[in-house]
């Protein structure tokens, strides 16, 4: 059987060359696989690609406005799930910042900690309480690229009062992307009987990104229920 060396952790690569008849134990679901292909993906994207690139920066600035953050949050804790080399983070002022991504990015990352966010090399499946409480988790365009999307909104849930979404959705799945999102997938986790979270605000619609490009989003904000909120002012709940 042949398993390709990028599907590997550079534990189980050393373990293999010591002992290649474990080779077995090693066999992938197809979907991590195809998680660990969309990944080297994405990083390559960015890197060869849109290093400072305006368009995805214009993208950035419309989703802090749709989720509500693009004024700051000043003195909340901010867990960016999905972050990418470009966090909302790095340009939207929040007390302590903590940025989530299983990918390394290169010479894009000494923005992080240029601006002194903390940086997390994880997937967001892996996400505990170990991490830290946070205020807030964002994830927005992340969730297409991911291994299991719900599983992260269930983490999020955990390690934070309120969750903000932003994400494109509708399309089919491609290179890099492996979900087609919907708002039913989206807030499933939150509304579920039991699940001890409400929602504040959520709306869906459609943004024309270029001339010729009319793409479907979905924005929502949850909080926990134990969170008493005093305010109806969505910029700083």
């Amino acid at each position: 059987m042949d398993i390709p060396e990028n599907t590997l952790s550079q534990d189980e690569l050393l373990k293999l060359l010591q002992d290649p008849s474990i080779i077995n134990t090693f066999e992938k679901p197809k979907i991590e696989v195809e998680w660990a292909e969309a990944q080297k993906f994405e990083r390559n994207w960015w890197v060869t690609y849109t290093a400072g690139h305006p368009d995805e920066i214009r993208k950035n600035d419309i989703e802090a406005r749709f989720m509500m953050v693009d004024k700051g949050l000043p003195g909340k804790s901010v867990l960016d799930i999905g972050c990418g080399p470009l966090s909302l983070l790095q340009r939207v002022k929040v007390g302590t910042g903590t940025a989530l991504d299983p990918c390394h990015y290169g010479e894009l990352e000494k923005e992080y900690e240029k601006n002194g966010i903390r940086r997390l090399y994880k997937r967001g499946e892996d996400l505990s309480d170990a991490d830290g409480k946070f205020d807030e988790a964002w994830i927005y365009n992340c969730l297409q690229h991911v291994l299991n999307p719900t599983l992260i909104l269930e983490n999020a849930m955990k390690v934070s009062s309120i969750v903000r979404i932003f994400e494109w959705t509708h399309i089919e799945p491609y290179e890099g992307h492996l979900h087609k999102l919907t708002p039913e997938l989206l807030r499933g986790p939150f509304i579920k009987e039991g699940s001890g979270w409400s929602v504040v605000y959520e709306t869906t619609g459609r943004y024309f990104l270029d001339e010729t490009m009319l793409e479907q989003y979905y924005v929502a904000i949850f909080k926990s229920t134990e969170l008493k909120i005093t305010s109806i002012d969505l910029y700083n709940i």
